[in-house]
């Protein structure tokens, strides 16, 4: 299998610097006008960019610009920051995305399961799962299964954003697709006018925002109708592409193990017995590193009104945060709620308790402060511009909420 010409994987090389600051510059005013998230609008995110179009800055601006709409048009950052707030820590295990309890019952198609060599997360996907496209049509309304996609997506950008700074390159998916229950008729089904039509508000658009996400995609087992459809398909596509796909049949260990040690391997594709089956997910290589995962972003507050930020916390959850005024003073105060269960849908009629006493802090000075959660609890930030009658302000954020140890250094920091 030809190893992928991927830049060697550098974040940034010598020949790409200049280029990268100049498509910085293109999309300055763009960028000015987001909540400014780093997976979406920082260095990383427009370095995939540039590479995902041939380091052609005028398609690489379009493509983003394109991408920003989307977003707006899909409400992406607020379903984003659900993600975030209320599943920061397993946000990579699909079983919490929303509406996932309804999705997952039809169509459980993928996981993560550990690291390849290069510590790429791995993510397999299988129509061995029970799929029932048919079930998820008829009992998923187009726009949850949006909602849950989009979350899915979001959450694999925040992660390979997190695995990619703390490995100081650019972290992509190692993508295997087990096709052994892939029959004509079922093919049939993935690909009729009902569930091209089903899909198709979200693919359409979706396809082009996220790029240089996947290092490899190997399929395994590839029963022969596919492998017959592959061979003219394949001579459309550019060779760098060409380069990121492996197309296997019953005999692909080989193809696997130059990719992935047999120890990462679930026991349905040849890995060791005891290891984590389709069933469940492998996150120990994943989860120390999500830990690292700072969430940086600016609050727009409205003259006259308070603007809040929840985060479920689970037992034993710390969270640290910072926070600057950029334009005059602002109030902010830090409440807590207990909850005996956190959940989306849980009632909250618990009363709240302060973790900050109230008090304004002047604009471009600091705020800091952390808390550990003792039980399980929803802590509530909260910023008051309410006093101001006529003037907005604008605050410059940053939340970090993990179990990690590594974690505490931050906390420590912030106290």
């Amino acid at each position: 299998m030809t190893e992928p010409d991927l830049y060697q994987q550098d974040l940034v090389t010598a020949e790409e610097r200049p280029l990268l600051a100049e498509l910085s510059r293109e999309l300055e005013s763009d960028i000015a006008l987001t909540p400014g998230f780093p997976e979406v609008v920082g260095e990383l995110n427009l370095l995939r960019f540039l590479r995902g179009n041939d380091r052609d800055i005028v398609k690489a601006a379009a493509f983003f610009r394109s991408m920003l709409a989307w977003r707006t048009e899909f409400d992406v950052d607020k379903i984003r920051q659900r993600v975030v707030r209320e599943n920061w820590h397993e946000y990579f295990d699909q079983r919490h995305l929303p509406h996932a309890e309804r999705v997952l019952a039809y169509y459980p198609e993928r996981f993560f399961h550990g690291a390849d060599k290069r510590g790429n997360p791995i993510m397999i996907s299988s129509d061995d799962f029970n799929n029932n496209i048919s079930g998820l049509m008829a009992n998923v309304t187009p726009e949850d299964y949006i909602e849950y996609r989009i979350a899915r997506a979001e959450a694999q950008a925040l992660l390979l954003h997190a695995l990619s700074e703390n490995q100081g390159r650019l972290v992509k998916l190692v993508h295997i697709w087990d096709l052994k229950c892939m029959t004509m008729g079922y093919w049939g089904k993935l690909t009729s006018a009902p569930c091209e039509e089903y899909r198709a508000k979200l693919d359409q658009k979706m396809k082009h925002c996220y790029p240089e996400s996947v290092f490899m995609l190997i399929a395994v087992n590839t029963p022969w109708f596919l492998e017959a459809l592959w061979k003219p398909v394949s001579l459309l596509l550019p060779k760098r592409t060409l380069a990121k796909i492996s197309i296997n049949g019953q005999d692909y260990l080989e193809a696997l193990r130059e990719v992935v040690d047999t120890k990462n391997l679930p026991v349905c594709l040849g890995g060791p017995e005891g290891a984590a089956s389709p069933a469940g997910w492998n996150p120990e290589v994943i989860l120390p590193v999500v830990g690292h995962c700072e969430l940086q972003s600016r609050l727009e507050l409205r003259a006259g009104k308070r603007e809040q930020l929840e985060y479920v916390l689970k037992a034993g959850s710390t969270i640290s945060w910072k926070f600057r005024p950029t334009d005059n003073d602002v109030g902010f105060e830090a409440k807590m709620e207990s909850r005996s269960q956190p959940g989306l849908d849980e009632p909250r009629e618990q009363e709240l308790v302060a973790v900050l006493a109230y008090r304004k802090y002047q604009s471009d000075a600091e705020a800091k402060g952390s808390f550990m959660a003792e039980a399980a609890c929803t802590l509530r930030l909260e910023w008051d511009n309410s006093y101001s009658y006529w003037r907005g302000k604008t605050v410059q954020y940053e939340v970090l909420v993990s179990h990690c140890e590594d974690a505490q250094k931050f906390a420590a920091d912030a106290s």
